[in-house]
């Protein structure tokens, strides 16, 4: 049996299962009001430098179990990688292609290249601990942990690798006809995730730049996992913007005619930006695998 899903957002499955309705009206709240601020902070202290000495960077954890995943056993009530209150790093049934692309730091699969066939299929869970010294909190830079699980991979799968330059894929941003709003150069600059109109469908995800540069811009939209390439700036647009754009990752990452009402990336910065993401190819490094056990050593 196949069909369609129709899906609903929370605003009309309220109204026609429950009977009522969300409107948006201005409400009455206290709000903070910034008197002054000033962009630049005044000079550290002198004697600021010495007194706060250097953190020695790791570069591999203290301890790690690693255990491969029975295929035909349970699975893990979430997947995915966090980092736990004390310094502990957790990756959850991740498959190995995840963990490699995790280690390189990297989402596009065109610099990963000489990957065997069954990263896929294997799935490993890992609980580490980032040496006590190093002032870890709930989030760690990522280069840095992905040193450290280069250096497990190393020791637990036998993992070797060398990097040359190859033609990847990647994209270019361009500008078609920019519906940008030009932004006080007072305000703070940021590009960063908000919160989803209750009127919007589920899964949609809206991003919100407000004083970002197109440079910016292409950074956030090169992380995204329906881009997951690298990104450059080709607009030609200078200075800081303000701007909104809403988007569906589950529809797929090329453009399509017509897919309901809910867009893609690719779909939502042409139709709601006048800007466009160009495919094209460049020559990038690339991390080619040279060697990787598909079993790891014992803890």
């Amino acid at each position: 049996m196949t069909g369609t899903i129709n899906q609903i957002s929370p605003a009309d499955a309220l109204e026609k299962q429950v009977g009522l309705k969300l409107e948006q009206v201005p409400i009455p709240k206290p709000v903070l009001t910034v008197a002054s601020v000033e962009r630049k902070p005044s000079p550290n202290p002198p004697g600021t430098k010495e007194a706060l000495p250097e953190i020695a960077i790791p570069h591999e954890f203290d301890v790690a179990d690693v255990k491969l995943l029975d295929p035909n056993g349970p699975r893990p009530r979430r997947s995915g990688f966090q980092m736990q209150a004390g310094g502990r790093f957790v990756a959850e049934g991740v498959n190995m292609r995840t963990l490699l692309m995790r280690a390189f730091n990297t989402s596009n699969r065109d610099q990963l290249a000489n990957i065997p066939g069954w990263v896929d299929s294997v799935e490993a869970t890992i609980t580490a601990k980032v040496p006590a010294e190093y002032p870890a909190g709930l989030s760690i830079d990522r280069e840095i942990i992905a040193q450290m699980l280069r250096a497990l991979l190393t020791e637990r799968f036998d993992l070797a690798w060398h990097t040359e330059q190859r033609m990847v894929s990647g994209y270019s941003l361009v500008a078609t006809k920019p519906k940008l709003w030009k932004a006080s150069p007072n305000s703070r600059i940021y590009c960063k995730n908000a919160p989803p109109s209750p009127y919007m469908a589920p899964g949609e995800q809206v991003l919100a730049c407000q004083n970002a540069t197109m440079a910016l811009f292409a950074e956030q939209l090169q992380d995204l996992s329906a881009v997951s390439a690298p990104v450059d700036d080709a607009t030609g647009i200078e200075g800081g913007w303000d701007f909104t754009f809403s988007f569906n990752p589950l529809t797929p990452v090329t453009p399509s005619a017509d897919i309901g009402g809910e867009y893609t990336v690719f779909e939502s910065i042409e139709k709601q930006l006048g800007l466009k993401l160009k495919p094209e190819k460049r020559m990038l490094p690339v991390t080619v695998i040279d060697r990787l056990n598909q079993k790891p050593t014992e803890n």
